[in-house]
């Protein structure tokens, strides 16, 4: 976390076996165990909107848990 933000990436190359590698990032670490091999792009770029977002949802769910705790 930099400056109380997270910073959440991914990205979507091709790779020398004819598949397409999306892989995410967090603040700036690859995070290797999320690589996903997707056989057509449309279906890398759905995967990576959706990894995004997931680990969107987990953060914001963990900032509100921390946040009630803090208020106690």
């Amino acid at each position: 976390m930099k400056d109380n933000y997270v910073y959440i990436k991914t990205t979507i190359k091709p790779n020398a076996y004819g598949k397409w590698v999306v892989r995410l990032y967090l603040d700036g670490e690859r995070q290797i165990g999320a690589d996903y091999f997707a056989s057509d792009r449309e279906d890398a770029v759905e995967t990576a909107d959706r990894m995004r977002n997931k680990l969107y949802e987990e953060i914001r769910k963990d900032v509100e848990c921390i946040n009630e705790i803090v208020k106690k």
